[in-house]
Parts: C-alpha cells; sequence; structure tokens
C-alpha cells in the first residue's frame, strides 16, 4: 500500500484534467455510497464530528473516506477538515492507498464545483467572489481560473485581515485578487460567486444576485441556515444529487430541477438563458472524492 502526503496530492491534481475526469465519472459511473457520522461536544460547547464514507464503484476501486471536522481549529489558522482518503481494489479489497485527506477533499470539492459551473455558468464569467478564506481557496480559485477567462477576483472574509492576506498571495498582474469588506457590492457585481469556507456564516438578498449571475454553496450550511437567503425565488437551483423533498435552504424549500448526474449525461439541460440566475448547492455525493483519489494513485 502506498502512502501518498499532500504535496504529492498537490503536485498530481490540476483543475482542468480532474474537471474532466469527473465529467466523465458522473456521465457513466454508477456509485454505491454508504456514510455514518458521530459528534461530541467540545470544551467551547462546538460540535465535532468524525464520519466515515464508503464509495464502491463495483470491480473497479472502493473508496473509505475517514473524515473529522473541528470547527476550532480555525482559531490556529488549522483546517477544520481532517482525515485520510483509504483507497481498495473493487475487485479483491487489496489496499491501494492512504492518501492525505485535506489535500484530497479540497481538490474534489472545487473540482465538482467547476463541473457544476461548467453547466450552469455563463462562459463569459470575468469577475469571481470566492466567500471565506480556507484550505480549498487554492483548489477553487485555480479551478475557475483554468476554465474562465477571469480577470478579478474579490475575496470576503468575517476577518478582513484574514482576506487581504490570501489576496496578497494571490494576487498577479493578469488576473488581479483584491479583499473587500462590502459582502453586497461584491456580491451584485460578480458574475460567479463561490463559498470557499463551508462554515463561513453570511446573509444576502436575492436582489443581490445579479442578472446571469452563478452561485455555489456547499449543502451543510445552507440546510443548517448558516447561509441565509430571503429568496430563492427566479433562482434555479440544482444540487449533485437530488433528493425526493427537494432542497432545503433554511428559507424554505426549493424547486431543484435535475442533479449533476442527469445534467452530465444530457438528460436535463444547464443553463437555459444569458440571464438567468442559477445556484449550485453542493453537499457531496462521495464519487467525486473517489474519482479525485484514483486520479492521484495514476498520477504519483
Amino acid at each position: 500500500m502506498r502512502v501518498i502526503p499532500a504535496a504529492d496530492v498537490h503536485r498530481a491534481l490540476h483543475s482542468a484534467n480532474l474537471v474532466e475526469r469527473m465529467r466523465t465519472a458522473f456521465r457513466s459511473e454508477t456509485v454505491r455510497l454508504s456514510a455514518d457520522s458521530m459528534a461530541a461536544a467540545s470544551h467551547a460547547g462546538r460540535d465535532n464530528t468524525v464520519g466515515t464514507t464508503i464509495a464502491w464503484i463495483e470491480d473497479r476501486f472502493v473508496g473509505v473516506r475517514i473524515k473529522s471536522t473541528f470547527p476550532e481549529n480555525k482559531n490556529e489558522g488549522r483546517s477544520p477538515d481532517m482525515g485520510l482518503y483509504v483507497l481498495l481494489s473493487g475487485r479483491n479489497g487489496d489496499a491501494l492507498a492512504m492518501i492525505d485527506g485535506p489535500a484530497l477533499f479540497a481538490w474534489a470539492r472545487a473540482a465538482e464545483m467547476g463541473l457544476a459551473a461548467s453547466y450552469f455558468a455563463r462562459p463569459d464569467c470575468e469577475r469571481l467572489l470566492l466567500i471565506g478564506v480556507a484550505p480549498d481557496l487554492r483548489p477553487i480559485l485555480q479551478t475557475f481560473d483554468a476554465m474562465w477567462p477571469i480577470a478579478h477576483v474579490l475575496i470576503w472574509d468575517p476577518d478582513m485581515a484574514r482576506a487581504q492576506q490570501a489576496a496578497s498571495v494571490f494576487d498577479k498582474e493578469d488576473r488581479r485578487v483584491s479583499a473587500t469588506e462590502d459582502l453586497e457590492a461584491a456580491i451584485r457585481g460578480a458574475h460567479i460567486i463561490c463559498q470557499v469556507d463551508r462554515l463561513a456564516t453570511f446573509e444576502m438578498k436575492s436582489a443581490w444576485l445579479p442578472s446571469g449571475a452563478h452561485l455555489s454553496v456547499q449543502g451543510p450550511a445552507v440546510e443548517n441556515g448558516a447561509i441565509v437567503l430571503d429568496s430563492w425565488a427566479n433562482i434555479r437551483a440544482s444540487v449533485d444529487q437530488a433528493s425526493e423533498n427537494g432542497l432545503d435552504t433554511g428559507g424554505g424549500k426549493a424547486y431543484v430541477p435535475a442533479d449533476i448526474f442527469l445534467v452530465s449525461r444530457g438528460e436535463h439541460p444547464g443553463r437555459a438563458s444569458y440571464g438567468e440566475r442559477t445556484a449550485f448547492v453542493q453537499s457531496g455525493t462521495g464519487l467525486e472524492d473517489l474519482i479525485s483519489a484514483i486520479t492521484v494513485l495514476e498520477l504519483t
């Protein structure tokens, strides 16, 4: 069994390549998924969780995600999401690789966001707003930068100093990156709005979302009310894997026309018009982690 550290994951995974591998997988693969988790309150009263997710593409690969979420890690400058990913043979169960979890999860989330946006965002998007600062920031920025002609990036975070520091790291001549304190103005001027920090809490009004914009958020924050949108009316919402009951947005149910599996397979259209406002709510199917792990194994 190979042990693959974070540095090798970052070297192996490149945004455009991973998005296209994921597109092929969502079009053709059927994944069996099993998940379980447990929570325990910390001394500060925050819930820490540890969960396992098993994804299985029959006769090919089995992936076991062991993921812990300790929200207070952010106060120490560490990722709240830790863990490992274990890749097994789907034919005989042999252990193939143990992969650094935070690095793999960050690239997997970024690639799935990029895949969804390839169907729901306009092809001429130039202005990207990143909400929150987290280890996912670099993979998400690189993914959207590779797929759209991004000319200007804004970063908003409740901690302005943290946003400014991140902006200074990623700013370069052909793509300006700046920090902002004005979330409303940033949303009104953006073509793509992407939640980077899934633990970030923010409120927005549907009127702020401009014509033709695409919003990408992470499911748990929507379901527990951390992201408050006054109305989902006239915003076309899609998810990575739809449930029978629709999407619980924390502000009422939103109609979900199709999930990414259906859109990738051509069974449901993506963006319907240039001025349509779209949203993608990511909760995780397990397939994105498994495809990312397979890619790492093949390219390292």
